[in-house]
């Protein structure tokens, strides 16, 4: 039997790296009632309060039919709020409850811990390293395509990657 390859295969090792991520922040964030891709969002809503779906979406760079899902969650355990959009009344503005900031507070520890669990392998100079080269791949696979490029799922939002 041939073994294949796969420690050369940087998809399989995005992926595995990924799986490890998900389950460190699934144990971590369990005993708060939230996923990693409810705390995204909620760090995105955070930042930008009465920030409408589609942007959060945007922002949180998940497709808005995985978003309006997370935000319905999010209002049911009460961490959020959502309204009818003012001007557009196909819009809705999204903001979180006081239960939300306090939940994040209480998160963010955790979070933290994680991310230092996650990377504790590598040297303070190899995880600068690593999360430099990340940032420059996503960057580089993030701009907006070129007239031979072709769109693709991952460049239908705009990525902020300087945190702005």
């Amino acid at each position: 039997m041939i073994k294949p390859d796969l420690e050369k295969n940087p998809g399989f090792l995005f992926r595995r790296m990924q799986q490890v991520s998900i389950s460190l922040f699934l144990n971590r964030l369990r005993v708060f009632g939230i996923t990693p891709l409810q705390y995204t969002v909620l760090r995105v809503i955070e930042a930008q309060p009465g920030i409408d779906q589609i942007s959060v979406a945007s922002h949180a760079i998940l497709d808005t039919s995985t978003v309006k899902d997370i935000l319905s969650r999010l209002e049911a355990k009460g961490l959020i709020e959502r309204k009818t959009g003012e001007r557009d009344r196909r819009t809705r503005s999204v903001s979180l409850t006081r239960a939300g900031g306090e939940l994040l507070a209480a998160v963010e520890p955790e979070v933290r811990r994680t991310q230092t669990e996650l990377l504790a392998p590598l040297s303070r100079q190899n995880q600068a390293t690593l999360l430099r080269l990340l940032r420059t791949l996503l960057a580089a696979h993030e701009e907006p395509p070129t007239k031979q490029a072709t769109a693709t799922p991952w460049r239908r939002f705009p990525r902020l990657l300087d945190g702005n």
